[in-house]
């Protein structure tokens, strides 16, 4: 078993943006809580992003009104 908490960052790609959704694979699928913060030019824009953690993939996703995922933004992580 993996150790927890882990840590980690993830940039999003071009892809992602137009898929409106990122899938970070953690290899830490006994993590049952997590933080994350998405971080766009310098600026927090995590209020509205939709995330979910399953089986060890947190997911990153377009908020209902504000947060839409675009390329280069940093999501930072823990899992615990």
């Amino acid at each position: 078993m993996a150790k927890l908490p882990a840590h980690g960052r993830h940039v999003m790609t071009a892809d992602e943006a137009t898929a409106n959704t990122a899938a970070i694979l953690t290899d830490k699928p006994s993590a049952s809580a997590f933080l994350v913060q998405v971080w766009r030019s310098g600026v927090d824009v995590t209020a509205d992003a939709v995330v979910t953690l399953l089986d060890g993939t947190l997911t990153v996703a377009d908020g209902a009104a504000t947060y839409s995922v675009t390329a280069g933004d940093v999501v930072a992580w823990m899992l615990f």
